[in-house]
Parts: C-alpha cells; sequence; structure tokens
C-alpha cells in the first residue's frame, strides 16, 4: 500500500508525517508508583526534557485479570504472582488521575494513555485524553480496538509480543473501519537486548499499513532509538523514571531524565542532519572550492591559433576557470586568444561556450550566495560563478591591492553591473 498524508495522524496539534519532527512520548506507565506527587514530576522531568507528549497507563484489575488471580495471584504463574500485586500496589485512584491530568494541562503538555480494559477506557474518555495507545497485550483485542474506534480518537498502536499473522489481522481490521492509527515497533523485553530488536521490520510494517511507523524502545541507553528515527520512526515511546534502581516492572528499562534529554537533543541534532533527499553546497563548501577545486589552465605558454593538444592543459587549483570536466572539449581546438602558463581556460574558449554554461548546474544554498574575494579576480569569477548562481562578493582589500590601480577596481565594479 502506498503511503498518503491522508493516513497521517494528528495527535494534539503535531502531525505525525515523513517531513514533519519524529513526535516524542515520555511513557511515565506506572513508574509513579502509586504516589500523586511522583507522577506530577515526571510530568515536569518529561517536559523539561523535550518531550512532546506524556503517556499513562490505567487499569481496572478485576477487568484485566480473572477474578481468581486478582483475589490470589499465587494461583497464577510466577511472573503473574509478582506483577499482580504491584499493580495493585502502584494503581493510581481516580481522584489522582484527574490530578494528574490537571497538571499536564496547567504545564501544556499532551496526555496521553493506555487504557488495559474498557471501564479503564470509559474513565479515561473524561478525561479528554490526546491519543490513545494500544498496549502490545491487546494488539489482538478487538473488542477493546473497537471500542477506542468509536470515541473517534487517534490511536497508537503497539506490535510487540506478536506474530506477523496477529499484525496483518489488526492492520486489516483498523482499515476496514477506517480507524485513525499508527503502528509502532517494539519488543516486549525489559531491558530488550541489541540483538533482539530488528529495527528493519519498521518498513515491513510501514509497507502493511500504508502509514508511517514508530518505535517503542525497552533497551538501555539512546543510541538504538537514534537510529530508529534515522531509519524513518516518526513517532518515538520511551519510558522515563527518577530512579532506575526503585521498584517496579518498568524502571531498569527507563531513562533517567539527564539520558532523556540527551535522547531528544541528538534526535533533534539528527533531523536537522538528515535534510533532504537533495544536494547543494554549503557556504562552507562554496568558499572551499575557491580555495581547493581545480580550474582548466595552460600548462605552457599557447600562442592564439595553436591546436590545443592534451600535454597543454592541466589542473590547477584555484578552481575560479574552467571546470576540468571540460578538458576533453578542449583538446584538438583552435586557441581563440594567447595564454601564458597557467592562466586559466574559460568557457569562451571552447566553441561551444553556450553549452558549457548551460551545463553549469546552479547551485543551491537555501538563500542568496556570493563569495569573499580580491577585486582584482572579480572578473573571471562572473564568468565562473554567476551562471551557478553567484549574486554579490564581498570584496577584501590589502595594501598590495593599490598596486592594481582604480581602473582595475572600477573594472571589477562594472563586472557585476554595479555603479
Amino acid at each position: 500500500m502506498n503511503r498518503t498524508a491522508d493516513h497521517n495522524l494528528l495527535i494534539a496539534g503535531h502531525r505525525i508525517a515523513v517531513d514533519a519532527p519524529c513526535f516524542i512520548v515520555a511513557e511515565i506507565g506506572i513508574n509513579h508508583n502509586g504516589d500523586v506527587d511522583l507522577a506530577r514530576r515526571l510530568v515536569d522531568a518529561a517536559l523539561d526534557a523535550g518531550a512532546d507528549a506524556v503517556k499513562f497507563q490505567k487499569r481496572t484489575l478485576s477487568e484485566t485479570y480473572r477474578a481468581d488471580i486478582v483475589e490470589n495471584p499465587l494461583r497464577a504463574e510466577q511472573a503473574v504472582q509478582y506483577l499482580v500485586p504491584l499493580l495493585t500496589e502502584f494503581e493510581l485512584s481516580d481522584t489522582d488521575f484527574c490530578a494528574v491530568r490537571a497538571h499536564c494541562a496547567d504545564r501544556g503538555i499532551p496526555f496521553l494513555a493506555t487504557p488495559w480494559d474498557i471501564a479503564s477506557l470509559e474513565f479515561l474518555e473524561r478525561l479528554d485524553v490526546a491519543a490513545y495507545k494500544i498496549g502490545s497485550p491487546d494488539l489482538t483485542n478487538f473488542p477493546l480496538i473497537d471500542r477506542v474506534i468509536a470515541v473517534c480518537r487517534p490511536m497508537i498502536v503497539s506490535t510487540g509480543m506478536a506474530s506477523e499473522d496477529e499484525i496483518r489481522r489488526t492492520v486489516a481490521h483498523l482499515d476496514a473501519r477506517h480507524a485513525d492509527y499508527a503502528l509502532l515497533h517494539c519488543v516486549s523485553s525489559y531491558p530488550a537486548a541489541p540483538d533482539e530488536i530488528n529495527l528493519r521490520f519498521m518498513s515491513v510494517l510501514r509497507e502493511w499499513s500504508g502509514r508511517e511507523v514508530g518505535y517503542s524502545g525497552h533497551e538501555l541507553g539512546t543510541g538504538i532509538s537514534l537510529a530508529a528515527v534515522a531509519m524513518g520512526a516518526r513517532i518515538l515511546e520511551r519510558h522515563i523514571t527518577l530512579d532506575t534502581s526503585a521498584r517496579g516492572p518498568d524502571h531498569k528499562a527507563s531513562l533517567l531524565p539527564a539520558e532523556f534529554a540527551e535522547q531528544v537533543r541528538g534526535i533533534r541534532e539528527l533531523e536537522t542532519a538528515l535534510g533532504t533527499p537533495r544536494r547543494w553546497m554549503t557556504r562552507g563548501e562554496l568558499l572551499n572550492r575557491r580555495l581547493l577545486a581545480k580550474s582548466l589552465v595552460a600548462a605552457c605558454d599557447i600562442a592564439a591559433g595553436t591546436v590545443i593538444d592534451a600535454t597543454m592543459v592541466a589542473a590547477k587549483s584555484p578552481g575560479l576557470g574552467l571546470s576540468p570536466q571540460y578538458a576533453g572539449n578542449l583538446v584538438g581546438r583552435l586557441s581563440t586568444r594567447a595564454m601564458k602558463r597557467d592562466d586559466a581556460f574559460e568557457a569562451r574558449d571552447i566553441r561551444d561556450e553556450v553549452a558549457a554554461t548551460r551545463d553549469a548546474t546552479a547551485v543551491e544554498v537555501g538563500a542568496p550566495w556570493g563569495v569573499i574575494a580580491r577585486f582584482t579576480d572579480l572578473a573571471a569569477l562572473e564568468r565562473r560563478f554567476m551562471p551557478l548562481g553567484m549574486r554579490f562578493a564581498e570584496i577584501h582589500l590589502s595594501d598590495r591591492d593599490l598596486d592594481a590601480g582604480a581602473g582595475a577596481f572600477d573594472g571589477a565594479h562594472r563586472a557585476f553591473g554595479l555603479v
């Protein structure tokens, strides 16, 4: 399926698109450990670190787990015996959730949430959630997904712990219901080992869904997340904590506020460096090009009317004359003028001068550009660089330039059509 602009999510004013900044979500989850003040501090830390949104998780345990397990977790397998008591202890009350939501509104950061069950979704709907996350365990939970679709809010769907067939069935289900969603690549291990992460699968998710995709990371450090953004993730979700040694299932796979801020800075720098699929020379390159690039020059004195052969042509810096790419155009032609050794050849020295100018590709730097030069070079600069887009020159003078006299300055002045 081809991606289209119609499939771009809009979350709290943030456009999820290939030409928009990555949407960075600080996953607080249950790292507040049931403490509403800690939850507020985590919101503040995420905002200070540069996150675009924060996300919490909401469970109604009697709806998420079977009643016999909630009543006696020891009846379940060992992992559930560990997790359910923690979830019971760490769940924020409805009043606390409302307080945290109000704090997010006061701080001006979008509030996202993962409903783990329909009862939690119904509660969250009273809080004006900017977007819902479908956690990896619920990728196959069509009853919950259908209820989220019905409330007409953007949906971020995580694909951890799912098979390819399950993902494709869910994508087909979402598309059939015209859901407003994006997929997240995810490996649901805490922490996830680098050799398990398989970032290249993001391109498969993009192909299957026809939409921009994201990455939900549980690895240690920030390098893999930056790689995910470089590979096209338009949403990045990472856990944040104030203490990686705290009790709870997610702290060890979370970033401290300073690490989260470092990640955000790295992503924004990376996005700037990625640029666009076009090539232009920077201002620094233009200056270095003049200094270091080669021009075709006479390898010896050449009389007017001489047939030029390869031994009469050399390539030397600076790059003010005819490009060495036109060396073949010179050989076999009659010299149109007398030249001294190291005089630069110019476009006029080849018969098809118009073609040489036409073939030169304009240099685009996103703004009008010029070069720094001595005024005695301006005539050559005009011939060499004005066809490429140069529109001004900054003149640097020294006492030695006085030897050229006012006439040389006047000639340079007129070269640019100045009065």
